[in-house]
């Protein structure tokens, strides 16, 4: 019997995984153009036929070499995003700070007054390369 109840666990991860049966769960992730999360990404027009980004849109960015091997770090385009947000908030609360390239980011865009915070459950083991 606990063969049995064994294999048909088995079966259903199997199926569950590959997104056959869905237990409680919504069929998609709604996606969202960017215009439509924050007035800040409205884009601005250059031309008749040609869209660009506002004055908020432009940021201070770096790169982070990827010879620093750094794992989990968040693409440039959410870096952007990041990046953007920051411009209009006071108060920032960033967890998992991992190579604190985003922390930098946010601290490059956001307000003078604007408040970081930044947590990391073990700093020993994520390395800050900057």
């Amino acid at each position: 019997m606990t063969e049995f109840l064994i294999i048909i666990i088995f079966i259903i991860i199997f199926y569950y995984n590959r997104k056959k049966i869905r237990i409680l769960l919504k069929n998609k992730i709604q996606s969202v153009d960017i215009e439509n999360v924050h007035e800040i990404f409205e884009p601005k027009k250059i031309s008749k036929n040609l869209l660009g980004p506002g004055d908020n849109l432009i940021i201070q960015s770096f790169s982070v070499p990827s010879s620093y091997n750094v794992v989990g770090m968040t693409s440039d385009y959410e870096s952007w995003i990041l990046s953007c947000l920051s411009k209009i908030s006071d108060n920032i609360f960033e967890f998992g700070t991992c190579s604190g390239k985003n922390t930098m980011l946010m601290a490059l865009n956001s307000k003078e007054n604007s408040k970081i915070i930044s947590l990391t459950l073990n700093q020993k083991v994520l390395p800050v390369y900057l």
